[in-house]
């Protein structure tokens, strides 16, 4: 959650008043931290079950492939969108592989299944609330690519990711 969140404070400039940081591992909640040093109001907790409060913005980064089984990935997704504020926006992000556009696409189906298209936008990667077209052809997958600059050496990487951005119409429970 560390880089999202200092990307989001980038492009927003600050613009948070609560960021609420949620990693498992202890070693990875001490980089962060030390990562987002700098930033305003970033408090850092290891797990979903304390949290209480509704958010504007949820970023799940990478995190899906780790949680075994899709009922589990689902539940995780539906109690996620329950602390979405109205018209509050999650993003999923996982590697642009075709494991991770799976993963994507079941998240797709599952709000088109469950919730219905009056509830929910997809934002992106396809603002549209029907079934992603590149899932029924089983040869191809969603996914985009992105340049980083890594080092001081000037070594790019190109670092290839799903994701689906989806905003909140109304209030709704799943």
């Amino acid at each position: 959650p560390a880089a999202a969140t200092v990307a989001a404070h980038h492009v927003w400039e600050g613009g948070f008043t609560d960021v609420l940081c949620v990693e498992p591992s202890q070693h990875l909640t001490n980089v962060g931290k030390y990562l987002t040093a700098d930033l305003p109001a970033v408090r850092w907790q290891n797990g979903l079950y304390e949290i209480t409060h509704t958010f504007d913005l949820i970023v799940v980064p990478y995190s899906l492939v780790n949680i075994k089984g899709q009922p589990s990935r689902d539940m995780l997704i539906k109690s996620l969108w329950n602390r979405l504020s109205p018209g509050g926006v999650l993003i999923v992000i996982e590697r642009g592989t075709p494991t991770g556009f799976r993963f994507i696409h079941g998240i797709r189906e599952l709000f088109i299944r469950d919730l219905g298209t009056d509830k929910f936008h997809f934002v992106a990667p396809c603002p549209h609330e029907g079934m992603c077209p590149l899932a029924t052809t089983g040869r191809d997958w969603c996914h985009f690519g992105q340049r980083l600059h890594r080092l001081n050496h000037h070594i790019y990487n190109k670092v290839c990711v799903c994701m689906l951005c989806v905003r909140g119409c109304v209030r709704v429970s799943v």
